[in-house]
């Protein structure tokens, strides 16, 4: 998730960047963080980026087609690891 789309995720919520560190348990004065995330100086956690898309979209994600997802990639890449090896 870019900086931007954090930024326009978190105004759509209507959520200033304070109350959104004491949401995410960050601690009061942690919304610095928050904010070098917005203007790009750090980059937006993983763990960040998918609370702002399941707070936005009131949605959890399916663990169980994520992890069907996962076992198949990994699948592909011994595979093409394996092809690789016997060339």
């Amino acid at each position: 998730m870019t900086a931007d789309e954090f930024r326009k995720l978190r105004k759509q919520l209507g959520i200033s960047l304070r109350d959104l560190s004491v949401f995410f348990r960050m601690g009061r004065y942690s919304w610095s963080n928050i904010s070098r995330w917005e203007n790009g100086t750090n980059k937006v956690p993983g763990w960040a980026a998918l609370l702002m898309e399941i707070m936005t979209s009131r949605e959890i994600p399916d663990i169980e087609a994520f992890k069907r997802d996962q076992i198949a990639k990994r699948a592909l890449k011994a595979q093409r690891s394996t092809e690789n090896h016997k060339q």
